[in-house]
């Protein structure tokens, strides 16, 4: 394998990585399998970024695996996402190898030996994907058939990755080393499946700009509240404020108050309209399948501090 195959396949993964970053906003959206497609028609390359029947994904003209994915395990709604490969535990992922077909398990073996970062798509639901890149492969569990992945990306800004033919690495361009320190946490899946959910849309205002929601957590989590659909609401940005601060608040059939003082207010029409005028709605927007819905004692326990913050109207 020659120094000119490598650059190849770092210019592949290089131009991927450029172009997950623009479909998924920096790593903060979910991709469905129709936006993973769209990539064959988009890169100068003429490669797929993956397959639907393969787990382990390597174009020809590639020396290593490009991607690999895993289903989402069915939804569940009283713990924390759990996938079919393992919730990443202190940045490490296992990723089991494919019982039948060594080939492919070779293209994982080759991306340990040479470095090689790739895409991981993580299913998050039913045709929604978390793309984490860059993974690398750092080991491999005999015992177990188990891929050990680093999902946590801990490059030095301005490294160069080394792909096996030191000193002249090619160098992935650091653009994208930041974005990954950043999103390496379990609440990046969190929005994914809350914003899923809700057919990315708010809860509150059914505004459907994805850029412009969040997955705003009932119990917080910092007073233990899971990162599960079920303890979630997706939210645009101000009303995702409103909750926290208290001045919006949920009752358990789902009623929207405002704290009285807001009420009280005078001020422009994004108060009225955005607050204001919201005050004993229902929800516009809940997910159809009922374990996905916010659990009522949990809403309960939420609206109990909205309450003692202030009068509600």
């Amino acid at each position: 394998m020659g120094s000119e195959d490598l650059e190849l396949d770092a210019a592949i993964r290089d131009y991927a990585f450029s172009w997950l970053d623009r479909k998924t906003r920096g790593g903060h959206e979910a991709l469905t399998w129709q936006d993973i497609l769209a990539f064959s028609q988009e890169n100068p390359y003429g490669v797929a970024l993956a397959l639907r029947p393969q787990g382990i994904f390597k174009p020809r003209v590639m020396s290593a695996a490009l991607s690999i994915k895993t289903k989402p395990e069915e939804a569940r709604t009283d713990r924390k996402f759990v996938y079919d490969d393992g919730t990443p535990i202190d940045g490490i992922a296992r990723y089991k190898e494919q019982a039948t077909n060594q080939t492919h398990n070779g293209w994982l073996h080759k991306a340990h030996e040479l470095r090689m970062p790739l895409v991981y798509f993580r299913g998050i639901t039913q045709g929604q994907y978390r793309a984490i890149y860059p993974t690398y492969v750092v080991g491999y569990d005999a015992a177990q058939g188990d891929f050990l992945l680093d999902v946590s990306q801990t490059w030095t800004p301005g490294s160069p990755v080394d792909i096996g033919f030191a000193p002249n690495a090619v160098e992935i361009a650091t653009r994208h080393t930041k974005r990954m320190i950043m999103s390496r946490d379990h609440q990046e899946d969190f929005r994914a499946i809350v914003l899923a959910a809700y057919g990315t849309r708010c809860a509150v205002c059914e505004l459907r700009h994805g850029s412009l929601l969040d997955a705003a957590h009932v119990i917080p989590d910092s007073d233990g509240g899971r990162a599960a659909v079920n303890n979630g609401l997706a939210m645009c940005k101000i009303h995702h404020a409103a909750y926290d601060a208290n001045i919006m608040g949920i009752s358990p059939d789902y009623r929207i108050h405002i704290r009285r003082d807001i009420l009280e207010e005078v001020d422009g029409p994004m108060l009225r309209h955005g607050l204001q005028g919201h005050e004993g709605q229902s929800l516009r927007v809940l997910p159809t399948p009922r374990k996905w819905q916010p659990r009522r004692d949990y809403v309960e326990a939420r609206f109990d501090t909205f309450k003692d913050a202030a009068p509600v109207g």
